[in-house]
């Protein structure tokens, strides 16, 4: 009783507020901050390029993916979202997970020059051996064809455990035309929903 009843200071009580406010989500950072130590990441190329506020920023991406399979990365052009994501899809494929990069036909060489299959004297990151699939936002609705050495008909769509979209806004919530699925449609049925449990990152 005497210690229910005593005096506290008013700071003593602000802070033990926010603690117990913010109690679990410190356990999952000293979690994810376990996790990430495990892991290699800290040793590959596409790491050591980062500046500290994109490492910080990787850092809490990755702890939003984990925490609530998905998370928006909207930086401002010119700071880099494309290595900040090279950056979570390397953390991902350390954990051995299969990762999807969906962006627009007109961007697709951006992110194909990294890939250690192009075996490309361009990629700055060919140490880190690089194994995401490449796909523009039109083959989601394509039912036959090829991307680059990818055959549509035969890809298993659901079978990636993270999607990373870019210019991501191009996607819409819209209602099916003439019941045809819109890409947003598709996306969510034969990629996220469908199959194992997909992760999301947009940018």
């Amino acid at each position: 009783l005497d210690q229910l009843y005593v005096n506290h200071a008013p700071d003593f009580i602000y802070f033990k507020t926010l603690y117990h406010i913010f109690e679990q989500y410190l356990n999952d950072q000293q979690q994810d901050a376990s996790l990430f130590e495990q892991l290699p990441i800290k040793s590959t190329q596409i790491w050591n390029m980062l500046f500290p506020f994109q490492r910080d920023g990787v850092k809490a991406a990755i702890h939003k993916i984990n925490q609530f399979n998905g998370c928006i990365l909207a930086d401002s052009v010119g700071l880099g979202k494309t290595f900040s994501a090279l950056a979570i899809i390397k953390y991902f494929e350390l954990r051995n997970e299969r990762v999807l990069v969906l962006c627009p036909k007109k961007l697709r060489e951006n992110w194909t020059i990294y890939l250690a299959s192009q075996n490309s004297a361009a990629n700055i990151l060919d140490k880190d051996r690089f194994g995401y699939t490449v796909l523009s936002h039109t083959d989601l609705t394509r039912e036959s064809g090829k991307t680059g050495d990818i055959d549509l008909a035969q890809l298993n769509w659901n079978n990636y455990d993270l999607v990373v979209i870019d210019e991501s806004h191009n996607f819409r919530n819209n209602q099916a035309y003439k019941d045809k699925e819109t890409r947003y449609q598709t996306l969510m049925n034969k990629v996220i929903r469908a199959g194992v449990k997909t992760k999301v990152l947009m940018l």
